[in-house]
């Protein structure tokens, strides 16, 4: 989950938060989810289903560290570990910056 509480202004503002697990302990990672520029305060979620999923790809993807495309959710099972990666811009001329944060909640 994602709460923007203030978006970046100025021109071209840009935030890019990346939801990542790793199988490794941390030594490569993989993006599962991304939030590309928000528009709106407010709150915006991931729903992911770690139940047994016959869709779920039957070779390892190559290792996507914040380079999935924008909105977008991928289900390739989650490792040991879990994280947020984030990128913002406020853009040229802003007077107000990007007030976010970043929760998950295991279920």
């Amino acid at each position: 989950m994602v709460e923007i509480n203030s978006v970046g202004n100025g021109s071209a503002p840009t935030l890019d938060i990346w939801f990542q697990s790793s199988a490794d302990n941390g030594m490569t990672w993989q993006d599962f989810a991304n939030l590309h520029n928000p528009t709106a305060t407010g709150t915006y979620l991931f729903p992911l289903s770690l139940g047994n999923n016959s869709s779920w790809p039957t070779t390892i993807p190559t290792p996507s560290d914040g380079q999935l495309f924008a909105n977008t959710i991928t289900q390739y099972g989650l490792g040991s570990r879990i994280r947020a990666k984030y990128q913002a811009m406020c853009g040229t001329g802003a007077t107000q910056p990007w007030v976010f944060h970043v929760v998950v909640i295991p279920n």
